[in-house]
Parts: structure tokens; C-alpha cells; sequence
């Protein structure tokens, strides 16, 4: 489910603008089930670590979510492996030709769904033989009646927001229903 690191990645953009404190790190492993190799393994803890020193190190009065964008690491970014990543790190470039590992997509943006992923129930809408997002495919009257009674109140309307959805309100509590409510000041430290 390599989908899943731009599912986030798109909801950073979405909700910050930016994702500049998001890496991929994508590699080359046998049938996808490989785990990453020693270099790779080491390189992303060596990136980490040095990203939180970073930040550490930042004595400024900069808010933490301005800190961990500018104290990321020089060079670190985006990579694509060829291998596993068990001796070295060459990057070929992650999207580039060069780059073997391919990203799928899940069920539901294969069917028009956000790449963020976070429509959980979609609204529904008329099921219509004549709709573009079915890319020009001509439907036989059987496979016509065969829609109609798989999804006879309708399919997804990708469009709309999911059902009950509503727009993220920071740390929240659900206690009283969807929206939720602020959680509140956060626990003060007793000595």
C-alpha cells in the first residue's frame, strides 16, 4: 500500500501548504514484501537524528512548526532506490524513469476517489452510463442492468465531502458527536 505516503503527502499540502518535513523514501525490494536494506535502514535514522539535533539545537523563538522545516538536514529530500538499499543510497530520483518503484492507488481513487483518502462514506449519487469520469466506455444493456442492481441508490459523487464530514479542528475530542470539540489546555507538569 505504497499510496499511503502520498495520501499524506497531499494532505500536508492540503492542510499546510507545504510538506517540507515529509520524505519518501521508496526502494526496489523483491515482490514488495522485501524489507529495506542495513543502508537504507541506517540512513534513515542517521537523517532523523540529525534533523532532530537540528531542531534541538534551534534556540530561536521560531514555533516548532516553523523549526522542523527549517532544520531539516541539507540534502535530505525525496529518494528512489534501485535496490534495497543494503550497501549504498544511490538515488535515481523518486517519479523518474530511472526510479523501478511504481505507486499504486487504493480501490477508492481508482474509482475517483481524493488522493488524501479521507472520504471514509462518500455521498451518493445517480449511477449515469453517460458520465465522463467513466472515460468514454460504452456499457451493453446487460452490463447496464448489472450496475443498476450492484448500485441501485447510486455511486460515489467524489466531488461533495464525505457524509457528516466536516472540516479538522486540531486536537479534538469526538465525546459529543462528529466536529468534535477542543481537547483543551494541555496537562500542566507537577513536581
Amino acid at each position: 500500500m505504497n499510496w499511503r505516503a502520498w495520501a499524506v503527502r497531499n494532505r500536508l499540502d492540503t492542510q499546510y501548504g507545504d510538506h517540507d518535513n515529509h520524505l519518501i523514501w521508496a526502494y526496489n525490494s523483491t515482490g514488495g514484501a522485501s524489507a529495506a536494506g542495513a543502508a537504507s535502514r541506517c540512513g534513515s535514522f542517521l537523517t532523523l537524528d540529525q534533523w532532530l539535533t537540528n531542531m534541538e539545537n534551534d534556540t530561536s523563538d521560531r514555533p516548532i512548526e516553523q523549526k522542523v522545516r527549517v532544520n531539516k538536514p541539507a540534502g535530505a529530500g525525496d529518494l528512489c532506490l534501485t535496490t534495497t538499499g543494503a550497501t549504498d543510497l544511490t538515488n535515481v530520483g523518486l517519479g523518474t524513469e530511472e526510479c523501478p518503484v511504481k505507486f499504486q492507488g487504493s480501490p477508492r481513487q481508482v474509482a475517483g476517489g481524493p488522493l488524501a483518502e479521507n472520504v471514509f462514506k462518500c455521498q451518493l449519487k445517480p449511477l449515469d452510463f453517460n458520465d465522463p469520469a467513466y472515460g468514454g466506455v460504452t456499457f451493453n444493456l446487460d452490463q447496464q442492468a448489472r450496475l443498476l442492481a450492484t448500485f441501485p441508490t447510486g455511486v460515489c459523487d467524489w466531488s461533495k465531502p464525505g457524509v457528516s464530514q466536516v472540516p479538522e479542528d486540531g486536537w479534538t475530542t469526538f465525546k459529543d458527536g462528529p466536529g468534535g470539540k477542543p481537547l483543551g489546555d494541555a496537562p500542566s507538569r507537577r513536581r
